[in-house]
């Protein structure tokens, strides 16, 4: 994904001082390819307990990023 000048100074990063997660162990998720399992991780930290969203919400949200994710890779 690529972002405009003007896009990035508009994207809110959350700050992660707070939250109980084991960056090393998502580096290592990441680069063994795992990223279903980065994503729970991530998602329960941030979106549920930090954001309140709902198991429901994230689990929408979800299946919009893997459709997505499929729709993308079915263009290359």
């Amino acid at each position: 994904m690529t972002f405009e000048p003007t896009e990035i100074e508009e994207i809110r990063i959350p700050i992660l001082k707070k939250l109980s997660i084991d960056f090393q162990e998502i580096d290592l998720l990441i680069r063994k390819r795992e990223i279903e399992r980065v994503l729970d991780i991530i998602d329960s930290e941030l979106l549920i307990k930090k954001y309140g969203f709902s198991l429901k919400e994230v689990k929408k949200l979800r299946g919009i990023w893997k459709k997505l994710s499929k729709r993308r890779k079915g263009r290359k």
